[in-house]
C-alpha cells in the first residue's frame, strides 16, 4: 500500500491535463453529466473500487463526469482515471505538460499497439523520487480512441460542426513498477476497458455515431 498516494497524486496531476482550453466553463455540468461512472467495475478477472476525487480537482477541470477507480485482478494493481466533457470546448492537452511541471522525469514515450486500438496507445515509463511507475494513456473523441492530441481535436472539432455534441476525453491507466513488470497488465486492460469507455462516453455504435445521428 505504500504505492498508494504516490499513484492517486500522479492520477490527480494527468487529470489535471484536461484543464486547458475550455470555452464555456460551466456547461459540462449539464447534457452528459457523469457518463464515466457507466463504465463497469467488473471488466474481465478485474474488479474496480471507487476513489474519491477531491471537490478542487472537478472544479479545475470544469466537469463533475470525473472516475478515478482502483483495479485488481491476477497482475499488477491498476489505477483509471478518466475525466470528459461534453458540449462545452474542452480539449484535453497530453499529460507530460502536467508531469513534467509537477517535477516528474519521463523516461520515454512510444506509441504501443493494442489490440482494438486503430492508432495504438501512449506508453509512458515515469520516475518521481526514485520510484518508477508505467503510464498509458489516450484520448476519446466522436466515440473513437486515439492516441494523438492534435487527432483528438481535429475529431471533436469535427463532432462539433456537424451539429453532434459527443464527449471528448482523456483515458489514463497507470501502475507501479518496471515495464517488464506490469506494462503486460495496462496493455491488456486497455483492450478490455476501450470499448467500454467508448459506450459508456458516447452511446456509440460501430460506426462511431450514437443513437439516430
Amino acid at each position: 500500500m505504500r504505492a498508494r498516494p504516490y499513484l492517486f497524486t500522479l492520477s490527480l496531476l494527468l487529470l489535471a491535463g484536461l484543464a486547458g482550453l475550455g470555452v464555456r466553463g460551466g456547461s459540462a455540468r449539464g447534457e452528459g453529466i457523469r457518463r464515466a461512472r457507466r463504465i463497469p467495475l467488473v471488466l474481465g478477472d478485474w474488479r474496480g473500487e471507487e476513489e474519491p476525487v477531491p471537490a478542487r480537482t472537478r472544479e479545475v477541470l470544469g466537469t463533475e463526469d470525473v472516475v478515478f477507480r482502483r483495479y485488481r485482478g491476477r497482475g499488477a494493481e491498476i489505477e483509471l482515471a478518466v475525466a470528459a466533457a461534453r458540449g462545452d470546448r474542452k480539449v484535453a492537452h497530453p499529460p507530460e505538460v502536467c508531469l513534467r511541471a509537477a517535477g516528474c522525469e519521463i523516461l520515454g514515450r512510444r506509441t504501443v499497439a493494442v489490440a482494438g486500438f486503430p492508432e495504438g496507445v501512449v506508453h509512458l515509463p515515469v520516475s518521481r523520487e526514485g520510484a518508477e511507475s508505467q503510464v498509458v494513456y489516450w484520448y476519446v473523441a466522436a466515440g473513437r480512441s486515439t492516441p494523438s492530441y492534435l487527432g483528438q481535436q481535429i475529431r471533436a472539432a469535427a463532432d462539433r460542426l456537424a451539429g453532434r455534441s459527443a464527449p471528448t476525453a482523456l483515458v489514463r491507466l497507470s501502475a507501479r513498477g518496471k515495464a517488464r513488470e506490469v506494462l503486460p497488465d495496462l496493455l491488456g486492460f486497455a483492450a478490455l476497458l476501450r470499448p467500454a469507455v467508448e459506450r459508456a462516453l458516447g452511446d456509440v455504435d460501430s460506426g462511431g455515431r450514437g443513437p439516430g445521428e
